[in-house]
């Protein structure tokens, strides 16, 4: 509980994991975006609020980046293997015959 110590007194809490597609998109169009439940504001002011197309820019990007989270990580991982197997000084057969072994 320490770290909300540190915490503004005035801050805007974006909740991407919270919001679908369909609520990201609704954002420009919205009138009242404190009552959004992926949005937690604190003494926010109001001409902050009305930049719908920042928030909904940030919001959407997060989401891509959100949904790109696995593929990424298992290319990042595919791809690090193969520059370990091309990185290696024995015989690519040996390292099979090795792992068919255990």
């Amino acid at each position: 509980m320490a770290s909300n110590v540190h915490l503004s007194k005035k801050h805007l809490v974006l909740k991407p994991r919270q919001a679908s597609l369909l609520d990201i998109f609704r954002v420009p169009f919205s009138k009242d975006l404190e009552s959004k439940h992926f949005v937690k504001s604190l003494r926010v002011k109001q001409a902050i609020l009305e930049r719908k197309g920042i928030i909904f820019l940030s919001v959407f990007l997060q989401k891509i980046i959100q949904f790109s989270e696995k593929p990424l990580s298992l290319f990042g991982s595919t791809f690090e293997m193969l520059l370990n197997l091309l990185g290696n000084k024995n015989n690519f057969g040996v390292f099979l015959s090795s792992l068919l072994r255990g």
